[in-house]
């Protein structure tokens, strides 16, 4: 019957259809790799889910993610649908932002960021502010954030923030740094550090 069949499909959401339709050469069982480069950015076992503009990398699709290297001018964006989780391993990250939250977590379910063991990874947000109504954090959450590992993580802005999140806020484990002119963690609910 074709218009069950349409029914169906219309039932199908946007990330199931990704699901089905992974790249050709994408190992399920590997992270997708995304190196930062001031040259480019390139992706490795690209599951589909990563879109790279300039210097702005954005995630759209749930999954695990491992991120390295260093630029000195860029962002990293999730951008999920709302039932949707992702694991980010930093690996020795070096990102700097002068215009935007460095690390922008914008939509989903759930998102971990997992300071891997043995890495050190550095966090700028170096915007000026140029209004009193600074928001957000270096590291900005929309969802529910976990920040785990045996790792270590120095987070320094000269504009707001640290690390901030309008939901739930999760700090474990790993050794952290935040220099910062206002509150190094900024949160909504109650956080688990």
């Amino acid at each position: 019957n074709t218009e069950l069949a349409l029914n169906l499909l219309a039932e199908v959401s946007t990330t199931e259809l990704s699901r089905m339709q992974k790249p050709s050469g994408y190992d399920e069982t590997k992270a997708t790799l995304i190196v930062l480069n001031n040259n480019g950015i390139t992706i490795s076992n690209n599951n589909g889910g990563v879109v790279v503009n300039a210097n702005e990398v954005t995630i759209t699709l749930p999954g695990e993610y491992d991120i390295m290297g260093e630029i000195s001018e860029g962002s990293i964006i999730v951008s999920l649908e709302e039932d949707a989780d992702a694991i980010i391993n930093l690996r020795g990250v070096k990102l700097t932002s002068t215009t935007t939250h460095p690390i922008y977590i914008e939509s989903g379910n759930e998102v971990d960021i997992s300071i891997k063991s043995e890495t050190v990874n550095y966090i700028y947000d170096k915007r000026t502010i140029t209004s009193t109504d600074a928001v957000g954090g270096a590291i900005y959450s929309q969802v529910d954030l976990d920040i785990k590992g045996k790792g270590t993580l120095y987070v320094t802005s000269t504009y707001n923030n640290g690390i901030a999140s309008t939901k739930d806020l999760t700090i474990k484990n790993l050794t952290l740094e935040v220099n910062v002119p206002n509150n190094a963690l900024f949160f909504k609910p109650c956080p688990y550090i």
